[in-house]
């Protein structure tokens, strides 16, 4: 859930920071994002 509120604050022009103290669950969501946001890039 934490991916899908940073995705979107990020596309509303917020400064978004991921924390999470699994360090495998904060890579997943790292690399999900910038897979999402590198797509609506490329859409734009």
């Amino acid at each position: 859930m934490g991916t899908g509120i940073s995705q979107l604050a990020a596309t509303h022009g917020w400064d978004v920071s991921l924390i999470d103290s699994n360090l495998d669950a904060l890579g997943q969501s790292r690399s999900s994002l910038h897979s999402v946001m590198n797509r609506l890039v490329e859409k734009e």
